[in-house]
């Protein structure tokens, strides 16, 4: 098997808009004063996390794909791939398979006019998405990776995104993956952990390394996915961009006041 390309950017749904990111703000800053020292007594040493962790709002997103674009000319090729697309005619078509999946089984027998009336119709309207709970990536009790889930009462955020992915692998930029896509919105990225004395290791909460080898860069995650199953981050989110980001949130300059942010390569509004 060929080795893996190296990895260079992603596609990706920007989730922090003007009208969400206060939302957002507001819930991830409670759930840092819950979980990033233990003040409460009922919260496991090892369920703490380093405030370094929890990424900032504006790096919340939806990841599409990933992508190996080592070149300015594979970067711009791709950006001006995205920005041929017609993103509301892959919207009405995700919109009609799901009217006519509905209509199947409920039993409707939904006429093709008035599905594709009903499409256009949806297509004019943003996915609005609700975020909600916590999830573990891999095995809960020593993960690196939280996420809140994106529900989608229109059933039409993950046909989307499904199609938005295969036309970007089909053009040779996504790099194909053999499992399904699994839309999430990453809350705590243990990659982004720093040591910082008490309060601040990894696998601690009391300054204290966690024991043994295999925690390290990782938490006992059990008890807060039980804690956070029901938190609601934000409501009515809408899906309002497609965007090529950079491997790698950081600082940028001019931009410090928001804490890390993915530089985007280009991007497009979803009509």
């Amino acid at each position: 098997m060929p080795p893996r390309p190296p990895l260079t950017h992603f596609l990706s749904l920007p989730l922090a808009s003007p009208l969400s990111k206060p939302a957002l703000q507001a819930s991830l800053q409670h759930f840092t004063a819950s979980v990033t020292f233990p003040t409460i007594p009922t919260i496991p040493a090892t369920s703490s996390i380093p405030l370094t962790a929890i990424r900032p709002a504006g790096t919340l997103h939806l990841t599409l794909g990933v992508m190996s674009l080592p070149s300015r000319d594979r970067v711009e090729a791709a950006v001006a791939f995205l920005r041929g697309l017609d993103l509301r005619e892959v919207l009405r078509k995700t919109s009609a398979t799901t009217r006519s999946t509905h209509d199947r089984v409920v039993g409707g027998g939904g006429e093709g006019g008035r599905v594709d009336a009903d499409a256009d119709a949806d297509a004019d309207k943003r996915i609005a998405i609700e975020l909600r709970g916590l999830k573990a990536m891999g095995n809960p009790a020593a993960t690196s990776v939280l996420y809140a889930v994106p529900e989608d009462a229109s059933g039409r955020l993950g046909p989307f995104c499904s199609a938005l992915r295969e036309v970007f692998t089909e053009a040779g930029f996504v790099v194909r993956e053999e499992r399904g896509l699994v839309l999430h919105a990453t809350v705590v990225n243990m990659t982004y952990a720093k040591e910082e004395g008490r309060g601040g290791r990894v696998g601690r909460g009391d300054g204290r390394a966690g024991k043994g080898k295999e925690r390290k860069g990782k938490i006992d995650a059990t008890y807060l996915l039980e804690e956070w199953e029901e938190w609601v981050w934000a409501e009515g989110v809408r899906v309002e961009r497609v965007g090529i980001c950079e491997m790698g949130a950081r600082v940028v300059e001019g931009r410090e006041g928001e804490g890390d942010v993915y530089v985007e390569a280009g991007g497009v509004d979803i009509p």
